[in-house]
Order: C-alpha cells, then sequence, then structure tokens
C-alpha cells in the first residue's frame, strides 16, 4: 500500500497537482503544485502561499460552493466584489508577491460569465422621439433605433445588423429579467 501511495504522489507531483485542499479563511498552498481540487465551504480572504513569487500561477477547481472575499490588498477579484463558487468552477491566481494574488481567470462550470460591467438597457417606445445626449430608444414595431446626441437625433432604419442587435437586445432583456428574478 504504502508503494501505491508514494507513486500517486509523484504522478500528481509530475502532473503538477498538488493535494487537494480544505477551504479557510486563510488557504494554505504549499510549494509544491499549481494545480489543486478546493474542498469545503469555508469563506476564503486570502491565499498564504510558500514560495511566493511575484508571478506564480495557482489553479483551482472548487468541489463545493463558497465565497471568495474580493480584498484590493490581498485577494483581487475579476469583478471587484465577492464571488460565490459553485462545484466545479475553476479560477487562476497569479502572484504579484507579498502576499497579494489577483485572479486572472474564472470560469464556471455552467459556462456563465461573471458579471464585469454593466447592463445597456435601450427602452423602447412607440415611435422614436428627440431622446437625450447620449440616450437611445427603439422602435421595435419600426425597426428604427434613435440614439440621441442632445440637439439632433440619428434614426438608424432597418437592416440585417439592425435585425442582428434586436436579437442581441431580446437575449439581453431576457438575461436581465432572470437576474431580477433571482433577486
Amino acid at each position: 500500500m504504502l508503494i501505491a501511495e508514494e507513486l500517486t504522489r509523484r504522478v500528481r507531483l509530475l502532473a503538477g497537482l498538488g493535494p487537494d485542499l480544505a477551504s479557510a479563511e486563510t488557504l494554505s498552498v504549499p510549494g509544491s503544485g499549481a494545480f489543486f481540487h478546493i474542498n469545503g465551504t469555508a469563506t476564503i480572504r486570502k491565499i498564504a502561499a510558500r514560495p511566493n513569487t511575484a508571478g506564480r500561477e495557482l489553479r483551482f477547481i472548487f468541489t463545493e460552493s463558497l465565497t471568495l472575499v474580493h480584498n484590493a490588498n490581498l485577494l483581487i477579484l475579476p469583478t471587484g466584489a465577492d464571488l460565490k463558487t459553485e462545484p466545479n468552477d475553476a479560477a487562476r491566481f497569479k502572484s504579484e508577491g507579498a502576499d497579494i494574488w489577483r485572479c486572472i481567470d474564472y470560469q464556471r462550470a455552467d459556462g456563465t460569465p461573471l458579471a464585469t460591467g454593466p447592463v445597456l438597457k435601450i427602452p423602447s417606445a412607440v415611435t422614436p422621439s428627440q431622446t437625450a445626449e447620449g440616450s437611445a430608444v427603439w422602435a421595435a414595431e419600426d425597426g428604427l433605433l434613435t440614439v440621441g446626441t442632445g440637439a439632433t437625433r440619428r434614426t438608424m432604419a432597418d437592416t440585417t445588423m439592425l435585425d442582428e442587435l434586436r436579437a442581441q437586445l431580446e437575449e439581453i432583456k431576457l438575461r436581465v429579467a432572470d437576474l431580477e428574478a433571482s433577486g
């Protein structure tokens, strides 16, 4: 049995696989390995890895739901906010030295993207009208998009590109409705 355990340890080491790690407020990462499964539901606020050389990368697969806490001085997350993981989500962190870790890649297991920016909402109207600077109105029945510049407006007629935009807007509306419904 000891031979099998030693063989498993060596294969993991050659593949860059570290041991499975238990989640904790301070996630302790050993010096060997670059790929780890994170088990447990404890909130992670900091990564403590030795050596913590600037440029070192760590890859994690989360086996359970837990929270990563954003901190601009310790654990920098892509959205600038706390992140709730789900089973089989994957993350890649890169050390900036001095116990500062930046998440440089995060992939949800279900493929949904992280929300990293504002959502564009274009209100619809029966007929396009004058719009304020920086705003737009979509007249779905007429296939017209009116963009306001303050003093003037620009109305674009229905084209293939606008058909694609209409489909994208409908998809955005569905996503926004889903987000609003989920809280």
